[in-house]
């Protein structure tokens, strides 16, 4: 759109550059203006903000009670619903499975598996998945990826690893087991109780794949923490499974048909669909069932955590299957943040936003307690208060767009006109001793205004006024940051001076290259 709006006028005195900050402060970051879900089925906490240092969040409340810090880094978070970072307990980030995917990869060299596991926990991320739970990555490969993203060194989520802080066992059979039936136990009672009692040894729980009721009890009395899939579990396990607080990991997206096109993807041969379309009505209702006896949940998706999935990704899909199957959307987002949070024994560090915990969080178009769909609706991801997703300007369509409004101060108009034509390069359209316009692009420009002409004149001791319309604020800015124009703090969001109920944009103090101070705000 071509739509202009007028321009509205706010004079400020210059500042000398020796009484400024010299910079904002990198480990300082403030959310400002979302709604902060209540995971406990309180009311949200509207216009919240979320003061972040470093790592962790140091202050959480309402924007009224809230002071942002003059160094913060100002992130505008209106109109979104912010949820812990999502949590998947169920991956295998070097997946492999039969067909023509095991063929392809059937001469895969360790570098290939590492570039390939790094990128699937790069992809988790950015799908809002700032957890994982890895599971039989026998070789130790997701304990090196774990340390590199540690590091710093790729992007990814943080990883409890099978190989690590969780043992691994395979109690029954599954569907990639090409013989043997799926309910069939493998491991004998004696046999689940070693593994168990050698990994609290070491100070590690364990996770037990099982399709099989009478394995599962065996896995039950042993002392095993969660069940992996649970493809054949009858009420009476399921009770003894809520007795004891024994966790259930679903899985219950890899049996259902919305995966058809997945294993077309990947090229299953027949056998293997067939034993997946065998579980799929017995794995529902055992989930069903789970739900109704209040069995300790953790979502887990046995897919890559971002795959794509009926138009959402997995990790959202298989929330959306809890609700189908009984789950309220809370209790199915609280299956994605604190409840495995809870089983990994984490929940002081993660699962829920409150002070001093890790900032994990993921903002949402839409409130995922009315509709656990607004999974589908990631707007940002953070993970330890670094955000390597976002949307948020673009959620704001044509309001950020097409109606902002910015202001700019000088000391005088020809500084002031000198510096867009020679430090930005903007060309002017009109140039006269009153008023200088430059065009930033065919639907923005720039106007330079004093010596009374309908507004305050500039004087030795008072700026000229310098406004800008446009209908690409972001643009803008960047032309701004490549006229190394320096940003001395950040300014919290305020509403318009002639019109509060205006929602505000961006804004910051800044010195351009000749020392003149620089106050830009931008409003919707």
């Amino acid at each position: 759109m071509n739509r202009m709006i007028g321009l509205i006028f706010f004079v400020v005195a210059p500042m000398l550059s020796a009484n400024v900050p010299a910079a904002t402060d990198p480990r300082l970051t403030a959310l400002v203006g979302g709604t902060v879900v209540n995971l406990d089925g309180g009311p949200p906490l509207e216009n919240a903000v979320i003061l972040i240092e470093g790592e962790r969040i140091k202050v959480i409340g309402s924007a009224d009670d809230v002071d942002v810090p003059e160094l913060a880094s100002v992130v505008d978070t209106r109109d979104t619903w912010l949820i812990p970072g999502l949590m998947n307990m169920h991956v295998h980030l070097g997946l492999v499975l039969p067909g023509k995917m095991a063929e392809e990869l059937a001469d895969e060299t360790e570098a290939e598996l590492a570039l390939r596991m790094a990128m699937a926990a790069r992809e988790s991320l950015d799908a809002g998945v700032t957890t994982i739970r890895t599971v039989d990555q026998d070789d130790g490969s997701d304990l090196a990826l774990k340390a590199a993203i540690e590091k710093g060194q790729v992007p990814g989520p943080r990883v409890f690893s099978a190989a690590g802080s969780w043992r691994k066992i395979q109690i029954s059979g599954g569907i990639s087991d090409e013989q043997g039936a799926i309910a069939e136990p493998w491991m004998t009672p004696e046999e689940i109780r070693s593994v168990v009692e050698e990994a609290m040894l070491a100070g590690a729980k364990v996770a037990a794949h099982s399709g099989s009721p009478k394995a599962t009890r065996a896995a039950i009395d042993a002392g095993v923490t969660s069940i992996e899939h649970g493809y054949f579990l009858d009420r009476a396990t399921l009770v003894e499974m809520e007795r004891n607080g024994t966790w259930l990991v679903p899985t219950i997206v890899v049996s259902q048909p919305a995966t058809q096109p997945f294993f077309e993807k990947i090229g299953s041969p027949d056998w293997y669909l067939e034993r997946r379309d065998s579980v799929g009505k017995s794995h529902w209702q055992a989930l069903e069932t789970a739900i109704d006896v209040g069995v300790n949940i953790a979502l887990g998706s046995d897919q890559m955590p971002n795959e794509p999935n009926d138009g959402t990704t997995a990790t959202a899909r298989e929330a959306q299957y809890y609700v189908e199957a009984g789950m309220t959307p809370l209790q199915a987002l609280r299956t994605a943040t604190i409840e495995p949070a809870s089983m990994l024994g984490a929940e002081d560090d993660i699962g829920s936003l409150e002070v001093g915990k890790y900032a994990d969080i993921v903002a949402l178009e839409d409130d995922p307690t009315q509709d656990i769909k607004a999974l589908r609706t990631i707007l940002m991801v953070m993970k330890g208060g670094e955000i390597h997703r976002d949307e948020l300007d673009a959620s704001k369509g044509d309001a950020a767009i097409n109606a902002t409004i910015a202001f700019f101060y000088y000391k005088d108009l020809e500084s002031a006109a000198s510096f867009y034509r020679d430090v930005v390069g903007l060309e002017a359209t009109m140039d006269v001793d009153w008023v200088k316009i430059f065009q930033v692009s065919p639907t923005s420009s720039v106007g330079l205004v004093q010596d009374g002409k309908g507004f305050h004149p500039a004087a030795d001791d008072k700026p000229a006024m310098l406004s800008i319309v446009t209908d690409d604020v972001d643009a803008w800015y960047q032309r701004l940051v490549d006229a190394d124009v320096t940003i001395l703090k950040a300014l919290p969001p305020v509403g318009s001076p002639t019109d509060p109920d205006r929602a505000p944009v961006r804004g910051f103090i800044a010195e351009d290259p000749g020392g003149y101070t620089v106050e830009f705000f931008a409003w919707q």
